[in-house]
C-alpha cells in the first residue's frame, strides 16, 4: 500500500507540474525521439535525403540536378513538331570516374559551394557560372580573348514560314541552349540538346551599347597602353553582323562609333593631348585589298625588313571629331561588296576592316584598334550548289576564317609561331596577334530552325576561339566550352532510352547512323574537300593569268612601237631589206611566244573551271538522289 500511495503521489506532483505550462498557452509536449544517432550517420543520412530530392525547376526552363561536383542544367522542351528529347549534352563539372560515393556526398553537403551556386551567400551575386568549381570571371581575366554570342530576334519571313525557335539564352549563367530537331533512321523525331558557355551571353533583347559596354569598351584602354585591341563580328549570313559593327541611326549606333566617342574622350585628358585620330578603311574581297576610302583602289600588302605588314597605298584620313569619323565609315560602307545569297539580299560578301589609330606628333605609332566585319560564312555543302562567283566567295570566306581562328587559338596559347600567312585577312591583322594585343569575338547566330546547322557551325567555331588555358592550381578545368566534348561525362539518358538506343561511336553521342548515311556522309566530304582544293587552284591560276595579261599587254605595247619605228626606217631607206626582214621576223616571234604562253594558261585555267562545273553539278545531283532516297 506504502508504494502504491507513493506511485500516486508521485504521479500528481508530475500533473501539477503541467498544469501550469499548459495554461500559459504553450505547446504540448513533444514526442519522444529515439536515441541520438552518431555524427557519420547523420551525415550520411542528410546527404543520402539530398540525392533523392527531386530535381528543382529552375527559371527559364532549366532543372537543377544533383550536386556540384554534377551538376547539371536540363530543359524541358517537348514542342509539338518534334518527339522525345534526347539531353546529349548536359552542362556539368567534370567528376573522375573512380570518385567513390562517400567522397560525392561530402561533396555534395559542401555549404559555401552550394550557396554559391544557389545565390544564397549574400557577399555572391546569386547567379555565378562555374566551370569545374572555378567561376567563369576567373577564367575569363587570364584570357587574351572574350567571345561573346549575340541571338537576333526572328525576322517576318521566318514568322510568315512558321519556323521555331531553337535557342534558349541564360546571360547569367553564361550559357545557351541550342535544340537541334533530328530525325532516327526508324522516322522517329527528336531533339538534341547542346549547350555552350561563353564569357557573355546575350539574347534578342539586347542593344549595341550594353554589348560595346560588356566587350569591347575595356579594350579602347589598351590603344592607349600602346597596345593593339581587335575587334570583329563572326556569323552565318544574315545574323545581324554589320548591324553590331555599324548601327542602324544615330539613335542606335553600333560599336564602330560608340568606340569612337570613348577614344575621343580619353584624348581630352593631358596626358594624350600629343595624340592623333588616324582612320582608314578598306575591304578583302576574294584575296584582294581594296581601299574603301579612295575609290576602291587595289592595295597590295607587303613585309619590310623587320617582319612588318605594310599595306602599301591605303589611304589614312586624319579625324578631329567623332562625326567625322562617322562620315568616313559610312562613305566605305556604301561601296563595300555586296551580294544577294538566300538568307539576305543585300550580304556583305567581303571583310570589312576599320582601323583607328593613334599617332604621336612625329607620326610615330601610339596604339591601334581594328574592327573586323568579317562576310557571312557559308557551309562548304551551300556553297557548291550556287553560281560559280557565290562559289569562289564562299571558299576564299571560309579559308580565311579558318586562317583566322588558329591565328586567334595560337595568341591565346600563347603559341611562339602565329600562322598568319594563311591568308590575307591573318596577314594584314599580323600586328593584332603580337605583342600588347587584344581580341574581342562576337558571334551572331539567327533562333530560326531552318538556320539550326549553321548556327551550330558558328558556335562550334567560337568555341574552338575560345579554347580556354588550364589553371595551373585548377588541374581539372576542361579547355572546351561546349559540353559535349566533356571527357568522363556520366550518362543522363533514361532506362527505356538506353533500351531502344545503341551506342554510337560517331562524334554526336546517341546519334544514329545507318551504313547508307555513313556512306553518304563519306562521299560529300570527298566532294567538299575536293572542291576546296579547286578552289584554291582557281583563285591561284586567276592571279596567275592576270599577271600573264598584264605582261603580255605591257610586250605589245613595247613590240608596236618597235614595229612603227622598224617601219619608219625601211620607208627612209635607212635599213636595208635584210635587216627589215630579220627585225620583223624577231619581232613577230616575241610576240608569238608571249600569245602561245598566255593561250596555255588561259587553256590550263579552262579546265580547272570546266572540273569546278563539273564538280558542282555531280554534289547538286547527289544531293537529288540522296533527297529522293529518303
Amino acid at each position: 500500500m506504502n508504494s502504491v500511495g507513493s506511485q500516486e503521489q508521485r504521479s500528481k506532483k508530475i500533473v501539477a507540474k503541467q498544469m501550469p505550462s499548459q495554461r500559459s498557452g504553450a505547446s504540448p509536449p513533444m514526442r519522444s525521439e529515439p536515441p541520438s544517432e552518431s555524427r557519420a550517420t547523420s551525415k550520411k543520412r542528410r546527404a543520402q535525403s539530398k540525392i533523392s530530392k527531386p530535381p528543382i525547376r529552375s527559371r527559364g526552363g532549366i532543372v537543377r540536378v544533383g550536386s556540384l561536383q554534377d551538376f547539371s542544367l536540363r530543359r524541358k522542351f517537348n514542342p509539338d513538331d518534334f518527339g522525345e528529347l534526347r539531353k546529349i549534352s548536359p552542362r556539368t563539372v567534370s567528376r573522375t570516374e573512380n570518385a567513390n560515393e562517400e567522397g560525392l556526398k561530402a561533396e555534395i553537403s559542401s555549404p559555401t559551394q552550394s550557396e554559391q551556386l544557389q545565390g544564397k551567400d549574400s557577399n555572391h551575386p546569386p547567379e555565378i557560372s562555374v566551370q569545374n568549381g572555378v567561376p567563369m570571371q576567373k577564367l575569363a581575366r587570364k584570357s587574351n580573348i572574350s567571345v561573346c554570342v549575340r541571338k537576333r530576334p526572328m525576322n517576318q519571313q521566318e514568322l510568315r514560314q512558321n519556323e521555331v525557335d531553337i535557342t534558349d539564352v541564360f546571360p547569367t549563367e553564361h550559357s545557351i541552349l541550342i535544340n537541334e530537331p533530328r530525325v532516327k533512321v526508324d522516322l522517329t523525331k527528336y531533339t538534341e540538346c547542346h549547350e555552350f558557355v561563353f564569357d557573355y551571353v546575350y539574347s534578342e533583347r539586347s542593344t549595341n551599347e550594353q554589348i560595346y559596354e560588356d566587350t569591347t569598351h575595356p579594350l579602347v584602354n589598351v590603344i592607349f597602353e600602346k597596345g593593339h585591341a581587335t575587334c570583329f563580328a563572326y556569323g552565318q549570313t544574315g545574323t545581324g553582323k554589320t548591324y553590331t559593327m555599324l548601327g542602324c541611326s544615330a539613335k542606335q549606333p553600333g560599336i564602330y562609333v560608340l568606340a569612337g566617342r570613348d577614344i575621343y574622350k580619353m584624348m581630352i585628358r593631358p596626358e594624350f593631348r600629343n595624340l592623333s585620330v588616324y582612320v582608314s578603311f578598306f575591304e578583302i574581297y576574294g584575296g584582294k585589298l581594296y581601299d574603301l576610302l579612295n575609290g576602291r583602289r587595289k592595295l597590295c600588302p607587303r613585309e619590310d625588313a623587320r617582319g612588318k605588314v605594310v599595306i602599301t597605298g591605303l589611304q589614312e584620313r586624319k579625324c578631329d571629331q567623332l562625326e567625322n569619323l562617322t562620315n568616313l565609315i559610312e562613305y566605305g560602307n556604301n561601296i563595300r561588296s555586296t551580294g544577294q545569297t538566300g538568307a539576305n539580299i543585300d550580304s556583305s560578301r567581303s571583310h570589312a576592316v576599320l582601323r583607328i589609330s593613334l599617332k604621336t606628333d612625329q607620326q610615330k605609332l601610339h596604339g591601334r584598334f581594328s574592327f573586323i566585319d568579317l562576310a557571312g560564312s557559308e557551309r562548304g555543302a551551300d556553297t557548291i550548289q550556287q553560281d560559280r562567283r557565290t562559289r569562289l566567295e564562299g571558299a576564299e570566306i571560309n579559308k580565311s576564317l579558318l586562317a583566322l581562328k588558329e591565328c586567334i587559338r595560337a595568341l591565346d596559347q600563347d603559341h611562339v609561331h602565329l600562322p598568319f600567312r594563311g591568308s590575307k585577312l591573318t596577314q594584314v591583322l599580323k600586328e593584332s596577334f603580337m605583342g600588347n594585343s587584344r581580341t574581342v569575338m562576337i558571334a551572331n547566330i539567327s533562333p530560326s530552325s531552318k538556320c539550326c546547322e549553321h548556327t551550330l557551325n558558328t558556335l562550334r567555331y567560337a568555341d574552338r576561339v575560345k579554347e580556354l588555358k588550364k589553371d595551373k592550381d585548377s588541374p581539372g578545368v576542361r579547355k572546351n566550352a561546349y559540353m559535349p566534348h566533356l571527357p568522363n561525362q556520366p550518362s543522363t539518358k533514361s532506362r527505356d532510352e538506353s533500351k531502344r538506343i545503341k551506342p554510337s561511336t560517331d562524334e554526336e553521342p546517341g546519334r544514329i547512323i545507318s551504313p547508307r548515311s555513313q556512306e553518304e556522309e563519306r562521299v560529300q566530304s570527298e566532294m567538299i574537300a575536293t572542291h576546296s582544293h579547286l578552289v584554291e587552284e582557281l583563285i591561284k591560276e586567276e592571279e596567275t593569268i592576270s599577271k600573264s595579261h598584264k605582261k603580255h599587254i605591257d610586250l605589245t605595247l613595247k613590240l608596236a612601237k618597235e614595229d612603227m619605228e622598224l617601219l619608219k626606217r625601211f620607208d627612209k631607206l635607212e635599213c636595208s631589206v635584210d635587216e627589215y626582214v630579220n627585225q620583223l621576223d624577231d619581232i613577230l616571234t616575241r610576240k608569238l611566244d608571249s600569245i602561245i604562253d598566255l593561250k596555255d594558261k588561259v587553256s590550263v585555267f579552262r579546265g580547272t573551271l570546266n572540273a569546278e562545273e563539273r564538280l558542282s553539278q555531280d554534289f547538286s545531283e547527289f544531293k537529288k538522289q540522296s533527297c529522293n532516297k529518303m
